[in-house]
């Protein structure tokens, strides 16, 4: 059965989804439709965190057509990515949230770190498909 929206006091709410959907590809496909962050978890019963990491999930791996400059900015990113460089790997998120003095959120570092990484296996040539 497809994922049905059904809208209760102008908050919509999904009441059924596809058991065989994962459950990245429903939060996915609800971002796609513009709606929030705040408005998916509350959809989905799921805390914002957890929506969160769906989409940083999604990110990773091609990219799912996320726009992670809906969450952190490109000059975020770069503060990120370089002030990164300062600390030992493997990268721990509360490391990395104290080395800025709690600046970012945990969501900002994680998209950042996400786009540090894609950017680092396209730069070493692991999505070249010439062997």
């Amino acid at each position: 059965m497809p994922a049905t929206t059904q809208f209760v006091s102008n908050k919509p709410k999904v009441i059924a989804q596809d058991p065989k959907t994962p459950t990245q590809q429903v939060t996915y496909k609800l971002f796609a439709e513009g709606h929030s962050v705040e408005d998916i978890a509350e959809m989905r019963f799921l805390s914002p965190i957890t929506i969160m990491a769906h989409l940083v999930q999604l990110y990773e791996p091609d990219a799912a057509a996320i726009d992670i400059f809906q969450v952190v900015s490109a000059a975020e990113i770069q503060q990120i990515t370089e002030g990164v460089s300062f600390l030992p790997e493997p990268l721990k998120l509360r490391e990395v949230y104290e080395f800025f003095g709690e600046e970012f959120s945990y969501d900002k570092i994680r998209f950042a770190l996400a786009f540090r990484n894609k950017t680092h296996l396209l730069h070493n040539g692991k999505t070249d498909n010439a062997d």
